[in-house]
């Protein structure tokens, strides 16, 4: 599957990482029940969510390494996200 934004690689059995724009690599690692993303980058057109649904379906927790915006940006389109409370 191509995407406007994203750039796909797998270059680990349950590891994803999505290069957006060469500005930002977003991860995401897989297991047996659960999938975890790290980060969600800039996102402005909201096409992250489809990147990771075309992985295997799994719940999605969504983690942020810190709040800068080029990391946080697309929280826009997803419903839960965690970062630690002293960032």
């Amino acid at each position: 599957m191509e995407f406007k934004d994203f750039i796909v690689h797998n270059p680990a059995p349950g590891v994803w990482l999505f290069d957006e724009r060469d500005a930002v690599t977003l991860a995401l690692i897989t297991g047996t029940e659960k999938a975890l993303l790290l980060d969600t980058g800039f996102d402005v057109a909201g096409e992250l969510p489809s990147v990771v649904a075309s992985i295997p379906d799994l719940p999605v927790t969504l983690v942020h390494t810190h709040c800068h915006v080029d990391h946080t940006m697309g929280n826009l389109f997803w419903t839960e996200a965690w970062i630690h409370p002293a960032d």
